[in-house]
């Protein structure tokens, strides 16, 4: 994949979609990427296998900047989808303060056919996007995020 491909896939993700009330799938993600707050970065493929987990252990432990998102792209032959998951899972409990998610076309509801990508942000900014969104109908067909906590 490229950088041209997850492009495209934002650009998808910003058509509106009756599934959210007629909103897009990803109503910011489009501004987003053209006010560059999302930092993009392929993680390599083959023998750079193991960019992606490097790559996330600098993200994480350097400074996620407020209204960033880092986008991590890597093959998804590289990384069993379960072990993906545990290695997020770790990184949302050790850093309750980040919000890391992950898109990888084995899982059980992939939002993309090909792509692999794992998105880093601050929580406090997706709670507030979530907040937003909840004084529409988005999620009027749709129950919140797992990871949403209310309290």
């Amino acid at each position: 994949m490229t950088r041209q491909a997850v492009e495209q896939w934002i650009s998808e993700l910003a058509a509106p979609n009756p599934k959210f009330g007629g909103q897009a799938t990803c109503p910011f993600a489009q501004s987003a990427w053209r006010e560059g707050h999302l930092e993009y970065e392929d993680c390599g493929r083959g023998q750079f296998r193991h960019g992606l987990l490097n790559r996330l252990y600098h993200v994480v432990y350097g400074f996620v900047g407020a209204r960033k998102v880092h986008v991590l792209e890597f093959d998804p032959a590289d990384y069993d989808v379960d072990l993906l998951a545990w290695i997020v899972e770790r990184i949302n409990a050790v850093h309750p303060h980040l919000l890391v998610l992950y898109i990888h076309p084995d899982d059980d509801e992939p939002s993309h056919p090909t792509l692999g990508l794992v998105l880093v942000q601050r929580r406090d900014d997706m709670m507030a996007t979530i907040e937003v969104l909840r004084k529409t109908p988005y999620f009027d067909n749709n129950p919140l995020p797992e990871w949403y906590n209310d309290a």
